[in-house]
């Protein structure tokens, strides 16, 4: 079994830590956030799924959260254009890697390593007829057979348009209906359960709080597993000792954004851990470390947020906070942030989106 042990830095995400203070008031000594977490079986689809690698997935939800205020996952959708002497392929959630024809005397052609969401490619040879197209998007990762995808059959001679939507192997997400469970309370399926976390600040610099239980920490505080003993308690056994694993986080919480001429450090949020995470500031993604994966860093700083992302001083902002352990052997938590963050019930926060 794989071991998530490989420390990955998403460097050009990740924020520095803030200058020192100096002489402003650095707040509270602690901040507390409340939370929920779900407790699942390894028997949920979702997971302890196989995989032949463990890496960061981008792009596993969309860019909003739902009208509930929850992640959506961005299920990937091919649409294939079919015409006398060309296919044209649009893939809209994950780049084009290879596409075959196929012609009607049998033989195929492949055009193999691709990149892009939109390509056209024409009939290699005079004289073939199309009969239909393999296309592949996401990684052509090894052991998936001969790399084709989904098979397009044209069946008439006239152009003919095809749709097909999928999930991709790598983010081992079983459907949209199993995601859906991560994050909302279904009793088959999950155990919730209240779950407060206290963050410190920096002994060398108050304007940071941080809340840590990760691997290069020691005794109570290695690793982070809320619910040894709760929910489900479907544990599992390894070198870190017997702990149980399937389980998601969620925190919602708010805080005012400050003009910055005002203050000598930025705002920012950093997320260290495994496995999925991701931070939305009034609905919008502005982390994305999902997919399982070994330790991996990312962050955003909303001092340098740009357009229509842009904060407006003196107002105030929701930032809500997802979080799945979904494989065994570790499990890395690690908040940093500069944010004056307040606690939210989970149940009251309102949807952002129709």
């Amino acid at each position: 079994m794989p071991s998530k042990k490989v420390s990955i830095l998403l460097a050009s995400a990740l924020c520095a830590p803030a200058l020192p203070s100096l002489g402003q008031d650095s707040g509270p000594a602690t901040i507390t956030l409340e939370g929920v977490l779900r407790d699942f079986k390894k028997s949920h689809a979702d997971m302890q799924r196989s995989a032949s690698s463990f890496n960061v997935e981008q792009g596993m939800v969309l860019p909003i959260l739902g009208a509930d205020g929850k992640p959506q996952l961005n299920i990937g959708k091919i649409n294939v254009f079919m015409e006398d002497g060309k296919v044209t392929v649009i893939s809209v959630a994950h780049e084009i890697s290879n596409v075959v024809l196929k012609y009607t005397d049998g033989t195929t052609y492949k055009y193999d390593d691709q990149s892009g969401h939109t390509k056209t490619y024409p009939v290699h040879q005079a004289g073939k007829v199309l009969a239909g197209c393999w296309v592949k998007a996401g990684k052509n990762a090894s052991g998936d057979g001969p790399g084709y995808g989904k098979y397009f059959e044209r069946t008439t001679p006239e152009s003919d348009t095809q749709t097909y939507t999928y999930i991709p192997q790598e983010w081992r997400v079983e459907s949209s209906d199993s995601f859906n469970t991560w994050f909302r309370d279904n009793p088959e399926v999950n155990i919730s359960l209240p779950y407060p976390i206290t963050l410190q600040q920096r002994s060398d610099n108050p304007h940071i709080y941080y809340f840590a239980r990760e691997r290069q920490m020691s005794g109570d505080k290695k690793y982070f597993f809320p619910l040894d003993g709760l929910g489900w308690n479907d544990s599992e056994s390894t070198n870190n000792g017997t702990h149980n694993y399937y389980f998601t986080y969620e925190i919602h919480t708010e805080f005012t954004y400050t003009d910055p001429s005002t203050r000598d450090h930025d705002m920012y949020f950093n997320f260290t851990g495994d496995d999925d995470v991701w931070v939305f500031i009034d609905g919008k993604l502005m982390v994305d470390i999902g997919g399982v994966h070994p330790q991996a860093s990312a962050g955003v700083n909303v001092d340098l947020l740009e357009d229509e992302n842009k904060l407006t001083p003196g107002k105030k902002y929701t930032l809500s906070f997802f979080f799945a352990e979904r494989y065994v052997t570790e499990s890395n938590f690690r908040i940093e942030t500069t944010l004056p963050l307040v606690s939210v019930e989970p149940s009251t926060i309102a949807p952002l989106y129709d």
